[in-house]
């Protein structure tokens, strides 16, 4: 009646999808992870949302939920929307970090960009046709990567650069 479950669960391993084994890549599979929220308020409990999410987003949304003000700004974003209507969209874009590498997921692609010598150093995948990235067209595919470029880099904090 008046708790908040919150069950978020590890990331993906790969057990030699894709020529890996473990759980640290940039793949789909290794960075998507169980994740379930319940409120005592929730219009449709049991639904499932195709949301784009991060799990920085858990945190502003116990702020939300508990009705917690703060005056800090927040990486993250409430998913009280989508806990109101699975079909909300809160953001277009979902980051992933490893190594020297950094992913970006968005509905229909996720383009990651490794800052290395060995090539290649961009691939993108198309999620609706290809959801375990075993094909990268990032060769085939240059205007959807100079488009998603840019959205990928707000992602970058610098912390590649040497």
């Amino acid at each position: 009646e008046n708790t908040i479950v919150v069950v978020w669960g590890d990331h993906g391993w790969q057990l030699g999808d894709l020529a890996q084994w473990g759980k640290h890549t940039l793949f789909e599979k290794s960075l998507r992870s169980a994740f379930i929220i319940k409120t005592p308020d929730m219009n449709n409990p049991g639904n499932q949302a195709d949301g784009i999410v991060e799990s920085l987003d858990i945190y502003p949304t116990l702020m939300d939920l508990c009705h917690i003000s703060y005056d800090y700004p927040l990486d993250g974003k409430s998913l009280r929307p989508i806990l109101d209507d699975p079909n909300a969209k809160i953001k277009d874009a979902a980051y992933g970090y490893f190594r020297n590498g950094i992913t970006m997921r968005n509905e229909q692609y996720r383009l990651t960009k490794y800052y290395r010598e060995a090539m290649p150093n961009v691939e993108l995948y198309n999620q609706e046709k290809d959801p375990y990235n075993a094909n990268n067209i990032a060769e085939d595919n240059q205007e959807v990567v100079n488009n998603l470029m840019p959205v990928l880099q707000l992602g970058y904090t610098g912390i590649f650069d040497k």
